[in-house]
């Protein structure tokens, strides 16, 4: 199975390679027609603003055709995760996107710029949503050891939503999952990110949604945009660090104080001072049992 899958990979790669060369040449001669519907939107307008170019951190992207970088990609999709510029070897102008790649790794990319680089092309983000609404709905259909492969799972309220707030607006995690026989549908048992664990409808003969997956890539690429907004307040201090007031936050991975989490908490106070931590910040949470 291993050979004939090998010898597949390499007819596909050889089409693929052809496929791209044909895309590069029309590209170069201005034929641009399909590149704009790729992208969804012509790009020639974003990347003549710099803040619209950072706005794309979080896009999904797949190589495009002035791709060159051989199999960097693994032939995927990734996420792009920061935005900046090259300067050096003739690339003066050219934005540089750094992707992070479905597999893990990660890598800066060509765009725009005197030469029109187009090294990736930006997926419509729909796309995220319709590809685990198709697993779940096959998950759901099979119904057994398939659907019980969603526990652990990232999810969000879904468009047949019937309780309160108890998610806080955001997500949690797929915790066990259960077939009631009597109603058809499955029941989802979740813990917010927030705290609290509570069960949901989802398919049966009323095709219940109240929850939707989120997709592994969409959640990398927040965590990254996340990190990145934090590290930029962390590096301003003062009145930057009384802005993380009230915010939601869970351990992290420095984190080196046992249980006294609890789960998750809120930050109360921020100070720059920390005795001995060449500089660190202290943060007082907390915690969802009331103990800081």
């Amino acid at each position: 199975l291993d050979i004939i899958n090998s010898f597949a990979l390499k007819v596909v790669a050889r089409n693929e390679t052809a496929a791209r060369k044909k895309e590069r040449k029309q590209f170069r001669k201005g034929e641009r027609g399909e590149m704009a519907m790729a992208d969804q939107e012509p790009l020639s307008s974003i990347l003549e603003d710099k803040e619209r170019v950072k706005a794309l951190v979080g896009k999904r992207v797949k190589r495009g055709p002035t791709w060159k970088w051989g199999d960097q990609d693994h032939g995927g999709e990734g996420t792009i995760s920061n935005t900046g510029e090259w300067g050096e070897d003739g690339t003066h102008g050219t934005h540089k996107i750094e992707v992070t790649w479905a597999h893990g790794n990660k890598n800066a990319y060509r765009m725009g710029g005197s030469r029109n680089y187009r090294d990736l092309v930006i997926i419509d983000d729909i796309g995220l949503d319709d590809e685990m609404e198709k697993m779940l709905a096959s998950a759901l259909s099979e119904g057994g050891e398939e659907v019980q492969k969603l526990v652990g799972y990232k999810v969000k309220r879904g468009p047949t939503w019937a309780t309160g707030d108890e998610d806080g607006r955001g997500e949690g995690t797929i915790t066990a999952v259960q077939k009631r026989w009597l109603s058809s549908n499955h029941t989802f048992n979740v813990t917010w990110d927030i705290g609290g664990d509570f069960s949901y409808r989802m398919g049966g003969k009323r095709n219940f949604r109240d929850l939707l997956l989120i997709h592994p890539l969409e959640i990398k690429a927040a965590d990254e945009k996340k990190a990145q907004h934090l590290a930029a307040i962390l590096n301003k201090g003062g009145d930057e660090l009384k802005t993380l007031v009230g915010k939601k936050v869970k351990k992290g991975p420095s984190w080196i104080w046992g249980d006294q989490d609890k789960g998750h908490g809120t930050i109360i106070s921020t100070d720059k001072k920390w005795g001995g931590s060449n500089g660190a910040s202290m943060f007082v949470v907390r915690w969802i049992d009331g103990s800081t």
